[in-house]
């Protein structure tokens, strides 16, 4: 990733938050048009309430979150939001639970190594 196609909103408004995703929907466009494959990371960490994160006096819903992501195009998309009910934004996948089963590996001498 080039740094200078990275975006930050610190203490930002809801609007500003508006403008600067609508900015990098531009530049996913841009890459998109070039034929390059484009990852799209955004992280949020903000109060939140009732599905609507707060910013700076501002409301900015999750939904409208989740719904840009969706909308860029992107190839790859990663939502990182720290926040109170931020489970709100993420939907099932499709997964069902199973019946547990064991996993043998034979011959394996796996080490860990740390720093």
């Amino acid at each position: 990733m080039k740094p200078e196609r990275a975006s930050v909103a610190l203490g930002s408004s809801a609007e500003k938050v508006r403008e600067r995703l609508a900015e990098a929907k531009g530049r996913v466009a841009e890459l998109l048009a070039a034929g390059n494959e484009v990852v799209l990371l955004l992280y949020v960490s903000s109060h939140a309430k009732d599905g609507e994160l707060h910013l700076a006096g501002t409301h900015f819903k999750l939904e409208e979150l989740r719904a840009f992501a969706e909308s860029t195009g992107a190839q790859l998309r990663l939502v990182f939001v720290d926040a109170c009910d931020a489970g709100q934004i993420s939907r099932e996948k499709g997964g069902k639970p199973a019946e547990g089963f064991d996993v043998t590996i034979e011959g394996s001498t796996t080490r860990a190594r740390c720093c």
